[in-house]
This record gives C-alpha cells, structure tokens and sequence, in this order.
C-alpha cells in the first residue's frame, strides 16, 4: 500500500454543459497525486442555486436536499473506497476509483492497472485468476473445455513443483 497517496474531491458545476432550462451538471473531479478524472453525479442545478464555497445547493426544497445529500454520498462513497483501494493496490489512479465508484471493474482495459500497478501475485494465484476467466470463456462458447482442463493440469503440475499447497504461495511473481 502507498500510504503518502493523497486524495482530492472536488464538487463542480459544467456550465458548458447546460441545457435549455439553464440548469448545469455536477462533476465531481477526483484527483490523486496530481492525476485526475472527472465523473458526472447525474444531478442538475440552476447555476444561480449553487454555493461556490460549500460546494452545495443553497436553494431550499426537497430537490436541493436530495442533491445535497447526493453529494455527501459520493464524497463518503470515493473516499471509502479509495482507502479500499489501497489496502489492495500499490498505487491508485483515479480512474481506477471512478471504475469502483460506477460499478465497473477495477482494471477496465486501458487503465494504469494494465501497466503493472497491480500488487504482486504468486504464480498460482495467477493461475486462478486466468482459469476463472477462462472457465467464463468456455461457458460462453468462445474457448474449449479440453483446454481449460489442460490448464487446470498445468496448475496441479505446478503447484506439485512447488512444493504444493501453503508452501507454493512463497513464491511470488515479480509482473513487471
């Protein structure tokens, strides 16, 4: 875990993206070390109701309570799960926090992720984490199950090789 990581959410309105109503969606900007990604809250607000400072809704109504507590949500939610990320990952982008945030998988193509941010893992963790993707493949048609049983195989071989069982997740594998 990357401890020294530090966290910046940022409430904002996109005027540039009002619409005829004059109302502008609100990003939330997430910035971490400097890198950052944006992500819209799917809340509109009339510009003239929106509190620079505060970076809430100063109108009264039950619409500009709703909008208000949407916005402590997302800032508790991101910053819940980044503190998740980190116990899992070495070093988080933000866009690995707005997949989480959406619901999406951590490692979308394309992410940082990709690129050997990920924690290091044993061998035959990795071959678990490729055989549950295959057996998904098989299940959808798209892979043979003659092939998936030979990497079960190789798995069993391996893990025979290396001592088997607790002994086999000394040794980790260096992804970079």
């Amino acid at each position: 875990m990357k401890s020294n990581q530090k966290l910046s959410i940022l409430f904002w309105l996109f005027k540039a993206k009002a619409t005829k109503d004059g109302k502008a969606p609100i990003y939330v900007r997430i910035t971490i070390d400097g890198l950052d990604d944006e992500i819209s809250l799917g809340k509109k607000v009339d510009p003239d109701d929106w509190c620079n400072q505060t970076k809430k809704v100063t109108a009264s109504g039950m619409e500009a309570k709703l909008i208000n507590i949407a916005i402590d949500q997302a800032r508790t939610s991101l910053t819940s799960q980044f503190m998740v990320l980190q116990s899992q990952f070495e070093c988080i982008t933000p866009t690995m926090l707005k997949n989480v945030f959406k619901g999406r998988p951590v490692e979308d193509k394309g992410d940082a992720v990709k690129q050997g941010l990920k924690k290091e893992q044993t061998l035959l963790q990795a071959f678990d984490e490729h055989i549950e993707k295959f057996e998904l493949m098989v299940q959808r048609g798209m892979r043979s199950d003659n092939t998936l049983r030979h990497w079960r195989k190789l798995k069993r071989d391996q893990s025979e090789n290396l001592g088997g069982g607790e002994k086999s997740s000394f040794f980790a594998m260096n992804q970079h």
